[in-house]
């Protein structure tokens, strides 16, 4: 194998790979590509047999079983124990329903802003009933006529 996968002097980069490939969980063609790579680099093959080592030298440690609830009751208490989250998540989606609640209400109760006032104001120089000029012939000229009329009292 030509490339053999060095980093900086500090190691090889496929060590990362032989703790998987020593507890058998590659595929066979990971394998085979390991194995190939092992054949070519003695940094790797040195690692390799240190985990052999130490896999053997663990291998007669004493290990107790577990009863089956056992492992569970010791993660609840490594992770701040199961029930204390469960206990927490339903005092969360509580409040959050209470808000939920709270907020609907008040979006309902809330009156609709109103609209703002229109402001017509009507210009003293565009509406002349002496001289209608132009006017005349717009189609507005006869309402401004009536609304001028009103306004200075019929006259």
């Amino acid at each position: 194998m030509s490339d053999k996968g060095k980093t900086g002097g500090e190691g090889c980069a496929w060590s990362a790979r032989l703790g998987v490939y020593h507890d058998g969980e590659l595929s066979a063609h990971e394998a085979a590509l390991v194995r190939a790579h092992l054949a070519d680099c003695p940094l790797c093959a040195v690692e390799l047999q240190e985990l052999r080592r130490i896999s053997e030298a663990l291998s007669g440690a004493y290990s107790p079983a577990l009863a089956p609830g056992k492992a569970r009751d010791m993660a609840a208490r490594a992770f701040g124990g199961g029930d204390a989250l469960v206990r927490t998540a339903r005092v969360l989606t509580a409040c959050a329903a209470g808000m939920l609640v709270v907020f609907s209400l008040f979006a309902i109760a809330a009156p609709a802003a109103p609209e703002p006032a229109r402001d017509f104001d009507v210009e003293a120089a565009a509406v002349s009933l002496d001289e209608p000029g132009e006017l005349a012939v717009d189609s507005d000229y006869e309402l401004a006529s009536w609304i001028m009329a009103d306004l200075s009292g019929g006259q």
